[in-house]
């Protein structure tokens, strides 16, 4: 009995590696395959628009939109990847970066009297994600350094002003779908589809070891004072950077 259940095991999991190592790299299964991981990840129904390209790995990449947005027109594709050895099949998108391209322009005009063309602001970012055969699809920021999203020269003089500033657009994202959503396992600040706010210090490059450059919506959720809220943010972040050049200067 135990021998027969064992070998049972082992045709069922011959079967997922064969299944998933031999996932379709093009076509109608492709498309299918990526939709509904699409659907899983951001509850919503998408729709496939045409294929624009092929990754490193030889599959499709995908141009989709959400049924709810047309407009909003994103990359997605299925990858190789593994879980404990086994090989399994993970999908890459930039959703929800496209999704700040598409809405952050308005803010920014409406919270920093930042003029950015949308159009050109997304034509430049698809440009950007083909340089790479779309290698770079999550390397954001790596693009956001070359525009005009980044929010320069905050320093402690105009700390206090530059968070009543980030605090009313992080609140006004909040009030867009998708990143009014949250997750099906949400409840936390954290769980949410969220909007970020690129900014540097004061003398400092914002892509400069990728680490503490970034307000979220995440900061000003069920904050009765958002922009104290950013405030202290800001500072933690001025302070983790301090700490992190230091320590390199040791």
């Amino acid at each position: 009995m135990y021998r027969w259940k064992r070998a049972r095991f082992a045709v069922i999991l011959l079967c997922v590696i064969t299944l998933t190592a031999c996932a379709p790299k093009s076509g109608k299964k492709n498309i299918e395959i990526t939709l509904g991981d699409l659907e899983h990840e951001f509850m919503e129904e998408f729709e496939f628009i045409e294929v624009v390209g092929v990754n490193k790995e030889g599959y499709d990449v995908l141009l989709v939109a959400p049924k709810s947005n047309p407009d909003i027109q994103f990359h997605a594709y299925l990858f190789q990847g593994d879980a404990g050895g086994l090989p399994v099949i993970g999908m890459n998108n930039n959703y929800m970066d496209v999704a700040f391209l598409h809405y952050a322009p308005e803010l920014y005009k409406k919270h920093f009297g930042i003029l950015i063309d949308k159009e050109k602001a997304i034509n430049d970012y698809y440009a950007f994600t083909e340089e790479s055969n779309f290698s770079n699809i999550w390397d954001f920021n790596k693009y956001l350094e070359t525009t005009n999203f980044v929010i320069k020269d905050i320093n402690q003089e105009n700390m206090e002003e530059m968070s009543g500033k980030m605090a009313g657009a992080l609140v006004d994202f909040l009030n867009i779908h998708p990143f009014s959503m949250r997750k099906v396992d949400g409840g936390s600040a954290y769980d949410v589809f969220r909007a970020m706010i690129p900014y540097e210090f004061t003398g400092e490059n914002f892509n400069e070891g990728n680490l503490y450059n970034s307000i979220y919506t995440s900061a000003v959720i069920n904050e009765t004072n958002p922009q104290q809220a950013v405030y202290e943010v800001l500072l933690l972040h001025k302070e983790r950077r301090e700490e992190l050049r230091n320590n390199e200067s040791e």
